[in-house]
């Protein structure tokens, strides 16, 4: 797999458990990022838009399984995040009654409705 290549020479060896819960995929490749990607710049223009100046982008890794493996086929500018949570949203994350605040959707729709004016639009 992926993981065995990247690691094998620090000696590390990875078993993975594969079984009907458990499905393995490889890692998604690194989506490209700064001042000369637009999607990059448009997403980081949306970001400001939304939330403020004062917010920075920066790169991050994306735990856990996304729909993003099944975009990665059609371009290498598949950015994985998640919306903003307040403390309390993040702990109900995968838990009984999961929920996020109508402000919380409310500003991850206008993130989208930005990014789609400036990336698509612009």
């Amino acid at each position: 797999s992926a993981i065995r290549d990247r690691v094998a020479h620090l000696g590390v060896e990875v078993d993975a458990i594969e079984d009907d819960e458990h499905h393995v995929f490889d890692p998604a490749p690194i989506s490209p990022y700064g001042s000369d990607v637009p999607a990059w710049v448009a997403l980081e223009r949306a970001f400001h838009r939304t939330y403020g100046r004062d917010v920075i982008m920066a790169p991050m890794v994306m735990m856990g399984g996304t729909d993003s493996k099944h975009y990665v086929t059609m371009t290498d500018t598949v950015y994985r995040m998640g919306p903003r949570l307040t403390d309390a949203e993040i702990s109900s994350v995968h838990g009984a009654d999961e929920s996020i605040g109508v402000d919380t959707l409310v500003d991850e729709a206008r993130l989208f409705e930005n990014f789609v004016a400036l990336y698509c639009v612009d």
